[in-house]
């Protein structure tokens, strides 16, 4: 039977829908033909300063697709997210100012009722976890599928992160310590215990203390073990300034602690820095708990 006869003519209305329909087909069918370039063109539309390639794209999209390789119609706030995670920093501060920052009104009391930890610090580590990723993790905001609004499921991932903790596992010991200067190597085992205590929560005074930039550094590289290059990424600055920031804040918060112990114990300067460099350990210990944990 010849069915060429049936075929409608090119350009007619019934054309016209057998070609929608195929294209359809294909944005659920083919992901790296439909799927991607659909989420592409709208995510351009409605973000047009923000840039990412499609093949980066496709790379996000892949991961979320079923088993059989086909999916209900996708959120285009995935191109948002993919160029988020790929450093684009219109598409983070579009992701700061319509998404982050509507995250407080949802936390405030849940951060608040944890206990010393302020909100400041609490969608600092926020943005790092989403953004960045924190101890070998990949970027938290890779997660999100596409399949429901992305700032709700923003918020979920606060609320849960806030009520959870900064971090399960204890801190480590490997190698990353504070470097916080030190003078000679004195064997005062007297004076290490009779102001370990109090060293440590001077310290802890110190740091909340600091500004928020010197917090955020600090946490950056010794709680998160972010490298120079990828705090420059994240802060939108070079990596000679990082480095710059961080020395200061290291400087700040040595300088801080001894003022308080100063205060507290009337220990000289000398005694200072022998103590502190008797504590190295404790003052990673005291720091990963400042640094990571809500409670402290």
């Amino acid at each position: 039977m010849d069915t060429s006869s049936s075929a409608a003519p090119p350009g007619s209305p019934a054309a016209q829908r057998t070609n929608v329909s195929a294209a359809r087909t294909a944005v659920f069918v083919e992901p790296t033909e439909g799927i991607v370039r659909a989420i592409a063109e709208e995510g351009a539309l409605t973000w047009p300063t923000v840039r990412v390639s499609l093949e980066t794209l496709a790379a996000s999209v892949q991961r979320h697709l079923d088993a059989h390789g086909k999916t209900t119609k996708l959120s285009p706030e995935l191109y948002l997210v993919a160029a988020c995670v790929a450093g684009d920093a219109h598409a983070m501060a579009i992701l700061d100012a319509r998404y982050l920052g509507k995250v407080p009104a949802h936390v405030a009391k849940i951060v608040e009722s944890r206990g010393r930890s302020s909100l400041d610090d609490f969608m600092q580590v926020l943005r790092v976890r989403l953004l960045m990723g924190s101890h070998g993790r990949p970027p938290r905001l890779g997660d999100y599928s596409g399949r429901g609004p992305l700032g709700a499921w923003i918020r979920v991932v606060a609320v849960r992160l806030a009520i959870e903790g900064y971090r399960r596992e204890a801190p480590r010991s490997d190698g990353a310590a504070m470097a916080i200067p030190c003078g000679a190597d004195t064997d005062l085992d007297h004076l290490h215990g009779l102001h370990a205590e109090s060293f440590k929560a001077c310290l802890e005074a110190a740091f909340g203390s600091l500004s928020k930039e010197e917090r955020l550094v600090l946490r950056l590289t010794y709680a998160e073990r972010l490298t120079g290059d990828r705090i420059a990424k994240l802060l939108g600055i070079d990596r000679s300034n990082v480095i710059r920031r961080v020395v200061r804040a290291r400087t700040a918060l040595y300088e801080a602690t001894r003022d308080a112990m100063q205060r507290e114990r009337r220990i000289t300067d000398s005694e200072f820095h022998s103590l502190a460099k008797g504590l190295a350990a404790h003052v990673e210990l005291t720091l990963s708990r400042v640094l990571t944990s809500p409670e402290a």
